[in-house]
């Protein structure tokens, strides 16, 4: 049995994605990249939620609107994008500690770290205790 096929994908970031869903709008916290085919050859087009950083298959079907969830890895490599695989940063007196984050202080901690939170949180830190004794009056 020949599987190499088995589960390819192919990202067109110039593909057609109006022809697949004509009913999104961005305002629903999706933005169309463009469009995404499976070994199958079925086409969905291809759409990145802001706020969990996913991307997912979506198309008008005969009805209801159909949804693929899709390998993050192989959407990412398509596209180019890093998957931000490998080791963690090694820091010499890090130590893991537990916090609780509502999602929009998470997020921003994602974007400030170019998608991983603890970097994000460091680099805040950073910043806040560069400003905290000027906005306080901190001695």
């Amino acid at each position: 049995m020949n599987h190499k096929n088995r589960s390819r994908l192919t990202v067109d970031i110039n593909g057609d994605w109006k022809k697949y869903l004509q009913s999104h709008t961005d305002d629903d916290g999706f933005v169309a990249v463009g469009t995404v085919s499976m070994s199958d050859n079925e086409i969905y087009a291809l759409l990145h939620c802001q706020s969990t950083e996913k991307y997912i298959a979506v198309r008008d079907g005969n009805s209801d609107i159909e949804f693929l969830k899709l390998d993050q890895r192989k959407v990412k490599a398509a596209l180019g994008i890093s998957n931000n695989a490998g080791a963690p940063v090694q820091l010499d007196d890090a130590k893991p500690c537990n916090l609780s984050l509502d999602a929009p202080t998470r997020a921003i901690f994602k974007r400030l770290g170019d998608g991983k939170m603890a970097l994000g949180a460091r680099i805040a830190a950073q910043s806040a205790d560069k400003y905290a004794a000027a906005i306080r009056n901190i001695k």
